[in-house]
């Protein structure tokens, strides 16, 4: 959800100032977010520090003195928080993937040495008293504007797209943001909830994204359907948000708070909706799981949910577009632009696609084919469910596994579609806490290849519920009938297919040797042996000796955890033998 430094450049239009436009808008219409922290070592005290602005403008000076970078630094929805976009991107092939860890880390330092001996900048998905009393601390130089609900609204960033996108959110809502997310129950644990009830834990929470490039729109439709599927699986692996307002939550990752922080629905449509299935209120959210499957070529029982076909996915389809990438394009188009520049209220012909990216961007399911930027950019996939890493090693492991798997589903043709009701279903296992330990999740395990016609006499399309462990390590034991190693019944997990792609031949052994790395530790994640960092983070708060059995992270506790997230080694994960 970044935003460039230069979009503070342009002037953007109040909800109130939107309205008349609104209606014509609709009709044409390797990403790493970090935390900036302050660390008061006397008093034993972390805040979050509201340096953004700040820390931009020194980039900026640090950039034209050295030229060229191999990143870009932008600002990110909260004063505390940046985003560092890889500049190029990648090429292809899986040679480039190698350097990853190694760039993740020169972006580390180059933000370090803007900041002060006593700041720091960390890979924190979620700061665990984020929302709780003294969270932040601003810069005397840092001018601070009028908050709009309190110390909340403070932290929102300054930058023109931001604010304006938090206020016209607000006042197209109408009505309070009141979210709530269970309290771990430990032993003399008081409260039952934390509620989240200021539009900032919507941003202020932070992602791990990775966008792959498609050779055309038709690939970039089936690797959304395939990352789709993917997408609950990955982030029970990456889960790293275990507390909210200085209390542990009954969950590990930030999807659920947010999505609802998300949530601009006017009253009057929160009562439309009130008659409508559960998948279908989810669907209506901007930020979502991705609703429907986009390739031409998915079988239409998959679909879950479909809306009803309109005017627009009419007159899509007699253009050529595919009817599933119709129903998703109409779909968008009946959402109102959160955001409009006030110089591009006349861009309304046929050639200018502004209003279609600003309203098409305004929308954030957990997968999302993007548009070409230009004529010389092709579609792209971002790929958004994941989260943030402590150190750039497992932050790199994920960002690398996803490269290579991708090239290995696309050489082994593999066919993972399940019905998006059990997609959304795993993504509400995937928020649980400790998922990858106790959750199971709906996985197809017959009739795993596109080269295998559906139902014939060798093979049958069967979906189970299995662990992660079977599903990226392997689930021979889940196997129905007795049958021979390579039955088609039996979906061999990724991990094997992902050696077996490379042993192909795609890398060379010495490439090949620098990937294991990155592979066994995602296979260990996934095995339970090492645990995910909600769960590391999870055990230091509760060993601390000042914690009560109560749940509450102090700013003791809270202070002691950032120190030791400060001092892992980047390149090791932090596990404990």
């Amino acid at each position: 959800m970044g935003a460039s430094i230069d979009d503070d450049e342009k002037t953007y239009l109040t909800w109130k100032e939107s309205q008349p436009f609104l209606q014509s808008v609709r009709n044409l219409a390797f990403e790493v977010e970090h935390t900036l922290v302050s660390f008061d070592h006397k008093e034993q005290k972390v805040s979050l520090g509201l340096q953004q602005h700040y820390v931009l403008e020194k980039w900026n000076e640090h950039r034209k003195q050295m030229g060229r970078q191999e990143f870009e630094l932008h600002p990110e929805g909260m004063r505390y928080m940046v985003e560092t976009v890889a500049a190029p991107p990648l090429g292809p092939g899986l040679s480039g993937a190698l350097h990853i860890e190694h760039k993740l880390a020169e972006r580390r330092r180059n933000i370090q040495s803007l900041l002060g001996p006593e700041d720091a900048i960390l890979t924190l998905a979620g700061f665990p008293r984020f929302g709780a009393a003294e969270s932040f601390k601003t810069l005397d130089a840092l001018t601070i504007e009028k908050p709009l609900h309190g110390d909340m609204d403070l932290a929102l960033s300054g930058y023109k797209r931001w604010k304006c996108l938090g206020e016209n959110i607000k006042a197209r809502r109408e009505r309070d943001f009141d979210a709530a997310l269970p309290v771990f129950q430990d032993r003399f644990t008081e409260l039952d909830e934390v509620v989240l009830d200021k539009f900032g834990y919507a941003p202020g929470v932070c992602a791990l994204q990775v966008t792959f490039q498609a050779k055309n729109i038709d690939e970039a439709c089936q690797l959304h359907d395939q990352l789709s599927i993917l997408g609950p699986l990955m982030m029970a692996l990456t889960a790293a948000t275990p507390a909210y307002q200085g209390f542990l939550v009954d969950t590990d990752t930030r999807w659920n708070s947010y999505r609802h922080m998300a949530d601009e629905r006017s009253p009057a449509e929160v009562l439309k909706m009130e008659t409508w299935e559960q998948h279908e209120i989810d669907a209506s959210l901007r930020a979502c799981t991705s609703p429907i499957y986009l390739s031409r070529d998915v079988d239409e029982k998959y679909q879950s949910y479909l809306p009803t076909p309109s005017d627009i996915q009419e007159k899509l389809q007699k253009e050529g577009m595919n009817k599933n990438l119709a129903s998703h394009f109409a779909r968008f188009l009946q959402y109102d632009p959160l955001l409009l520049e006030a110089d591009h209220l006349e861009a309304l012909g046929p050639d200018d696609t502004y209003h279609l990216r600003t309203l098409y961007n305004s929308l954030w399911p957990h997968v999302r084919v993007k548009l070409p930027l230009d004529e010389n950019a092709g579609w792209r996939v971002e790929f958004r469910p994941m989260e943030v890493q402590l150190t750039d090693f497992e932050t790199a492991a994920f960002i690398v596994f996803m490269v290579v798997l991708r090239h290995a589903m696309e050489h082994f043709h593999v066919n993972l579609y399940v019905p998006m009701k059990l997609v959304v279903e795993n993504m509400q296992r995937a928020m649980n806490r400790n998922a990858v330990l106790h959750e199971q999740f709906w996985f197809r395990t017959g009739d795993w290849t596109f080269d295998e016609p559906s139902n014939s006499d060798s093979t049958k399309v069967t979906i189970q519920q299995l662990s992660l462990k079977e599903i990226f390590c392997g689930s021979s034991n889940r196997c129905r009938d007795e049958c021979c190693a390579n039955c088609r019944n039996r979906f061999p997990g990724f991990i094997p297919l992902i050696n077996a792609y490379l042993d192909s031949g795609p890398v060379s052994d010495a490439e090949k040797s620098l990937f294991m790395p990155y592979i066994q530790f995602v296979s260990k994640r996934a095995s339970g042996q090492l645990w995910t960092d909600a769960r590391w983070m999870r055990h230091m708060i509760q060993s601390h000796p000042s914690y009560r059995n109560d749940s509450v992270v102090t700013p003791e506790i809270c202070y002691k955890l950032c120190c030791q997230i400060k001092d892992l080694p980047k390149w090791k994960h932090p596990q404990l033998f």
